[in-house]
């Protein structure tokens, strides 16, 4: 145990050496292209994980926060994991191989916004089905990342035909919209999603990216609705969405907003339309001018952020 912890250690130090700034942003995977080799795949994931792990450690306190993991899974699956997938029969794999291959794919679909990874993952799954193994806890995967990707009539298919006892019949999108940026909106049936478009306006303007589940954003509403001069300003300048995740929360949202009438949280529809958002941890804040990003603030310790927000906001002539 304590060698193989030393060699991930070793692993990890000579891969951020050779991965440091500027050249941190991408990872080259060692794959097979002929024949899947599922314990090499598992090893060139792992990869992954290390790099992110060295990333965190050295990130100075001021730098600019960027989650690159669904950049290294996507390189990843293009490099390594579709083109083995597509070389092979499935069912020539071994059930222990099949097993590790859920794996993979599930990990993978989770961090990448390609549908075609979640695509892949249900692939194993559908073989799993045929050997008759237990698929329950990857069903609701899958189910989860069909609402990741807003695929909401493919996750209500899928619990309808696996009676999947944990899982509510999903919200349907009722309208479409011509705008590059959508929003939702859940109605209060809870069956329908209203989506509308997002467009930013001239001047100045807040984009907080909030989650009911996370203690932080639940730590920086509570300030901010003792603060009124604040608040005033967050009402009249910010938008507040909830990731693209796997997961809906629809009580909890529906409460937060019931009491936040005036700053709602609204669901992001596809993260994709925001190619300027590289963070998506909560909360994180984002500041624009004229529509163009120029400033970003992570998070909300016990002891806040207060005078590093009105220093932004003061730049902003927001207060």
């Amino acid at each position: 145990m304590e060698l193989n912890k030393m060699n991930y250690y070793i692993k990890t130090l000579i891969l951020f050496i050779f991965l440091a700034p500027p050249c941190y942003s991408q990872l080259n995977f060692q794959c097979s292209n002929s024949a899947i080799e599922v314990t090499n795949l598992a090893e060139q994931m792992r990869l992954i994980d290390q790099w992110n792990d060295a990333y965190w450690q050295t990130l100075k306190e001021d730098a600019e926060v960027t989650d690159l993991r669904a950049k290294h899974h996507d390189s990843f699956y293009r490099q390594c994991l579709n083109k083995q997938l597509n070389n092979i029969k499935i069912e020539a794999l071994s059930t222990d191989d099949i097993k590790q291959l859920a794996f993979i794919t599930s990990d993978n679909s989770f961090y990448v916004n390609d549908f075609s990874t979640t695509l892949a993952f249900k692939k194993v799954i559908e073989e799993m089905v045929k050997r008759e193994l237990d698929v329950t806890n990857y069903l609701n995967d899958l189910v989860s990342r069909y609402v990741k990707h807003r695929k909401f009539d493919l996750a209500n298919r899928i619990i309808a035909q696996y009676n999947l006892a944990d899982q509510d019949l999903l919200p349907v999108i009722k309208n479409s919209t011509q705008g590059n940026r959508t929003l939702l909106t859940i109605d209060s049936t809870h069956k329908i999603f209203n989506q509308h478009d997002f467009y930013f306006r001239k001047g100045a303007q807040i984009v907080v990216v909030s989650s009911p589940m996370c203690n932080p954003s639940k730590r920086f509403l509570t300030w901010l609705n003792n603060n009124a001069k604040l608040r005033k300003v967050f009402e009249q300048h910010s938008t507040w969405i909830n990731p693209a995740s796997s997961y809906l929360h629809l009580d909890m949202i529906e409460s937060r907003n019931a009491i936040n009438t005036n700053i709602p949280l609204h669901y992001v529809n596809k993260e994709i339309d925001w190619p300027e958002i590289k963070y998506w941890g909560t909360p994180t804040f984002y500041f624009y001018q004229d529509g163009l990003r120029v400033k970003q603030l992570v998070g909300w310790p016990k002891e806040g952020r207060e005078d590093e927000l009105i220093s932004i906001l003061e730049n902003l002539s927001l207060i």
